[in-house]
């Protein structure tokens, strides 16, 4: 089945294969051409299953990454020594945290007695 489909730069493109251009420059998205797609009865279905595809594309790239993230953390945490120092770096800031908590309600209340 032969389509034809409007580029994004204004171009008709008429090919065997059908395709939508999705432009991630970040600037602005128009979506007019995969509306067109989607509401042409010539180009509907076809339209549908290369969303989906796009979709699942993208959704097992963002599981790929994920997943890589997920080894990278556990790469840097599997050495118990690692582990170790980690959970004092922790308690560390988390004491560092409690006196600066502590030192700004000794400030305030030295500003409210100031100001009575």
């Amino acid at each position: 089945m032969s389509s034809a489909w409007q580029h994004a730069s204004g171009e008709c493109v008429d090919d065997d294969d059908f395709a939508i251009d999705i432009d991630n420059d970040g600037d602005s998205k128009d979506y007019t051409p995969i509306i067109e797609a989607l509401r042409d009865e010539d180009t509907k279905d076809e339209a549908v299953t290369t969303l989906i595809d796009a979709c699942e594309t993208a959704i097992e790239l963002d599981n790929g990454l994920k997943n890589e993230e997920a080894e990278a953390q556990g790469q840097l945490f599997a050495d118990p020594d690692q582990q170790r120092q980690w959970r004092r770096d922790i308690e560390a800031m988390n004491h560092r945290l409690d006196e600066l908590d502590d030192e700004e309600t000794r400030e305030i209340d030295t500003l409210s007695l100031i100001h009575i």
